[in-house]
């Protein structure tokens, strides 16, 4: 008589030889219900078809994981309207694919730590890796770092645009990075905002960045962790991440070009 494998002890039902635990384990734990991934409990007549009901989980699977997030497509006519609702949201907590003036960004709130932190996981970027901010102005700049009057006549003639210039963080905390857009619509939420925005560029750590909307939307289908929010404003013009400046030597050390 042939033993009872390990997932019959568990469920009770009998398995066709085609799969084998691990699989039942692994497709277990998709986001789907239970009885989409689960196949011991489909009819028996179901389980003599493994390889068309395996298509369909995976694939069932990667449907549900890359609808997480919800996409705002805008253009100038909608533009004001879903600004304030993206605004509501970054306060809530949210972490948001936005278009820049250089390539596509994940933007949070800079203040709130849970926010920060869902963008580091999203990213997978290491922690040691601080993340630069978004500025309306350089007051908004001086509130958060040191400005020496030279810096300050420097940052008046790259800002705004795409460098990110790097000082020292006021209150003894190391450095940051800091940049103003050359984007109206972004800085204006950064005014509405009142206060800094975490940024970065729209990509998993060690991927290219990307003026594509679908070359970013498939680098974050599938993750673990995925953006609440992509605004699809389609493809950007060419472009490449911003130019990095540490402005705590003279003359002022390039980091990226």
């Amino acid at each position: 008589m042939r033993a009872p494998s390990k997932v019959e002890h568990r469920t009770g039902k009998r398995v066709s030889p085609h799969f084998s635990h691990q699989r039942v384990d692994r497709w277990r734990s998709v986001e789907a219900p239970r009885d989409a991934t689960y196949y011991p409990r489909f009819h028996p007549k179901v389980l003599s078809f493994p390889t068309g009901l395996c298509f369909f989980i995976k694939n069932f699977s990667w449907y549900t994981k890359k609808s997480m997030f919800q996409i705002f497509k805008i253009d100038s006519k909608n533009l004001k309207e879903k600004a304030k609702e993206i605004a509501e949201l970054i306060e809530q907590g949210k972490v948001i694919v936005c278009p820049t003036d250089t390539v596509y960004g994940l933007i949070a709130d800079a203040g709130n730590k849970e926010a920060k932190g869902k963008l580091y996981k999203i990213k997978k970027r290491p922690k040691n890796k601080p993340i630069p901010v978004f500025v309306s102005d350089i007051e908004m700049a001086k509130e958060i770092a040191e400005i020496n009057p030279k810096q300050e006549k420097f940052l008046k003639k790259v800002w705004p645009g795409a460098t990110t210039c790097i000082l020292t963080a006021k209150g003894g905390g190391g450095t940051i990075g800091i940049r103003i857009p050359k984007n109206n619509w972004l800085l204006n939420l950064v005014k509405q905002l009142g206060r800094p925005l975490a940024e970065t560029s729209a990509n998993i750590s060690g991927k290219p960045a990307s003026t594509k909307i679908n070359e970013i939307l498939a680098q974050f289908r599938g993750q673990e962790e995925q953006p609440d929010l992509v605004i699809d404003e389609g493809d950007l013009p060419p472009s490449k991440p911003s130019t990095v400046l540490d402005l705590r030597f003279s003359p002022p050390k390039i980091l990226r070009e």
